[in-house]
């Protein structure tokens, strides 16, 4: 941009008879011819400044900026009161990245020329190249003052604000730009852009459909108001539009990245991966296409990719939280903890108000049983948002699991407060009120449960306990639960910190009481992760396994041992299978189970051979059976004489055994074996 000279003020300049044909010249914008007819001039008249400017500005277009910059000073020699001289000055030293000289030059200009509008708005142009975008605002509205029909100072002014979330100012400096130029594409854009934010949604699409109106092969115009229509709830339209975007240009990350996003919310996960997929092979340095991606595998369960998919998006980006935080999440799912803590460790450096950050650290240290830094982290979450009832129930969880329950209970209450239909709050708390023997409190919590969830079995389970009740059994699916969470950890906590050894000890009981070794086909009742099977597989013709979990299959599907594994309830698998085995095995498994009678009976009329019942109990001295206030069972030796006198079963053997540990006691239970 550059301030041509208007009029020959000057004595040492010729006539404007002489002059006419070198203006002819700039005004056709022939610059190479403007030199060379200035040059010719000045032999007549060196000290012209109009020439010696003119000479300036041929050089300024040929971008020939020294050369430029010479002529200037020359001129101003002849005349230092030409503000336009200083200006293209500025414009020169702006092309040459000096811009501290530049402001200099526009400065000088202005004090010879206090309204020289087009001086003011460059002066603003060059602070925003400096960052110094508050202070450009001023010039833009100098340069407004000095010419009110000023649209790209408005237009300037409208960015600027935008930035700085001033978004009201913004439109209205918007608004004024396109007064004065209504068929403004790039300002119809950026209005509707900023109406978006600023949730005028419908006056944001009528201008973004003004966009598409003036440019119809407007492809970000397509893009931004289907933005627009989606953020309105207009989803067909919105889907619509992308679409005409993409008939335009086909790889457009963006649209393809929006479309993603779209269906994502529609749950249309499959689609959704395709356009993001799309997305990528089209921008492959898109980071928030990769972003989006590792959303929908990690919603699909395809954790190693989605983890994949994360850290190619970090190396895009190694700045953003929310990666990081989500990959946190991925590697929580497969259960490796210890990245997981690293990559939400991450999140929280990188944003350190990020609540869910902190959340999802306490989570992966509660995993890993580190509860005192779970606890830390929950605080920190309820810190930064302290009106997030998960994040109270996390932490009454942690406490629970420490023991804590007097800390438990007012975080448990705390989290109900803040949403009065959490069923898992309330039940936890109802939990927590027996644990401290509240039980009037722990009927309340698990009759409202029930009130908002009828069938939720864990409260079922305990709101009997609560009201000294003994159901025959606990609840189907309050123990395929339980068994579902637990499976990929219940090894590791049965044969490490609770010392499980029943499956040995029971496998010996049984080969010692076989004369021969041989003990035929086996069907292992709650066969869980198959640890009865890895015990008895060498020592049996064939082994199957019933247990209600699948998940707790897929682990038992892993060690290869089993000759068949079915999911199913054992009283159904036992009434409906046929059955033809010479061993039954049930090792904590009746814990969940308060009346054996109907499995005795199936098991003794159904099978078509003698056989041997095999089983672990929990020991009580009196009564028949008892539900404990952990959810488990308990049987006494009188009650399984009993069982096998109604059955004809022959009592063989009973011995009193450490079951596993429990707060770091063993606890202790019954080993029987019976003959049928």
């Amino acid at each position: 941009m550059n301030s041509n000279q208007t009029s020959i003020p000057h004595s040492q300049n010729p006539s404007k008879d002489l002059l006419r044909s070198i203006v002819g010249l700039a005004n056709q914008a022939t610059w190479d011819l403007v030199l060379i007819e200035a040059e010719d001039l000045l032999r007549s008249y060196p000290k012209s400044p109009f020439l010696l400017g003119m000479k300036g500005d041929a050089y300024l277009q040929l971008h020939q900026l020294d050369n430029a910059i010479a002529s200037y000073k020359t001129a101003l020699k002849a005349d230092p009161s030409q503000p336009h001289i200083y200006f293209n000055l500025g414009i020169s030293a702006e092309k040459k990245g000096d811009l501290v000289l530049a402001l200099e030059f526009f400065q000088q200009a202005i004090n010879l020329k206090e309204n020289f509008s087009l001086c003011h708005y460059q002066m603003g142009q060059v602070l925003c190249r400096k960052g110094q975008s508050t202070t450009a605002l001023k010039s833009y509205d100098k340069a407004i003052a000095a010419n009110p029909d000023y649209a790209e100072a408005y237009a300037r002014k409208g960015l600027i604000l935008k930035e700085q979330g001033k978004l009201r100012d913004a439109i209205e400096n918007y608004r004024q730009a396109l007064a004065l130029n209504p068929e403004w594409l790039e300002v119809q854009n950026n209005l509707g852009l900023v109406l978006l934010e600023n949730g005028n949604l419908e006056e944001s699409i009528c201008h973004l459909k003004k966009c598409v109106a003036l440019k119809s092969d407007y492809v970000e115009g397509y893009n931004n108001l289907g933005l627009a229509f989606k953020e309105n709830g207009m989803i067909s339209q919105a889907l619509r539009t992308y679409k005409k975007a993409l008939l335009i240009q086909p790889d457009f990350a963006e649209v393809n990245n929006n479309i993603g996003n779209l269906l994502k919310e529609q749950s249309d996960f499959d689609n959704a991966k395709y356009f993001y997929e799309r997305a990528i092979a089209s921008k492959p340095v898109y980071a928030d296409a990769y972003y989006n991606l590792g959303i929908i595998l990690n919603m699909q369960e395809k954790y190693m990719e989605a983890i994949t998919t994360f850290e190619k998006c970090i190396s895009l980006d190694p700045h953003s939280s929310k990666v990081y935080n989500n990959l946190g999440t991925a590697f929580s799912c497969i259960r490796k903890f210890d990245e997981a803590i690293k990559n939400f460790r991450h999140a929280t450096s990188l944003d350190p108000r990020s609540s869910t950050a902190f959340n999802n650290l306490g989570s992966a240290f509660a995993n890993t049983k580190q509860y005192e830094n779970a606890i830390t982290q929950f605080k920190k979450a309820i810190k930064i948002d302290p009106k997030n009832a998960e994040f109270y129930y996390n932490l009454g969880c942690a406490n629970c699991s420490k023991g804590q329950y007097t800390d438990a209970i007012p975080q448990l209450e705390k989290a109900i407060s803040l949403n009065l239909k959490y069923v898992e709050a309330y039940n936890k708390l109802g939990r927590a009120n027996i644990a401290t023997n509240q039980k009037n409190a722990a009927i309340k919590n698990f009759e409202k449960v029930l009130e908002i969830q009828p069938d939720h079995g864990e409260a079922q389970h305990f709101l009997a306990i609560s009201n000294g009740f003994t159901p025959n059994s606990a609840p189907r699916n309050y123990v395929e639960n339980f068994f579902e969470d637990f499976a990929s950890t219940f090894e590791n906590a049965l044969l490490g910190k609770l010392a499980y050894e029943i499956p040995v000890q029971m496998a010996e009981l049984i080969i010692k009481s076989k004369p021969n070794k041989k003990l035929g086909s086996i069907l292992d009742l709650g066969c869980g992760t198959g640890l009865m099977g890895e015990a008895f597989s060498k020592n049996c013709s064939a082994i199957e396994g019933v247990d209600l979990s699948k998940n707790m299959l897929a682990e038992a599907r892993k060690k290869t041992v089993y000759d068949k594994l079915h999911c199913s309830d054992i009283l159904e698998y036992l009434e409906k299978k046929p059955l033809d085995f010479d061993l039954f095995i049930a090792t904590d498994v009746f814990i969940y189970v308060g009346n054996l009678s109907e499995i005795f009976r199936l098991i003794k009329r159904r099978n078509k051979r003698p056989g041997v019942l095999a089983f672990s109990t929990e020991h009580i001295e009196n009564g028949e059976f008892f539900l404990e206030d952990t959810g488990r069972y308990s049987h006494s030796k009188q009650y399984i004489k009993n069982l096998c006198k109604e059955f004809n079963y022959k009592f063989a053997h009973f011995e009193i055994v450490n079951l596993r540990k429990e707060k770091g006691q063993f606890l202790h239970g019954g080993l029987y074996l019976l003959d049928f």
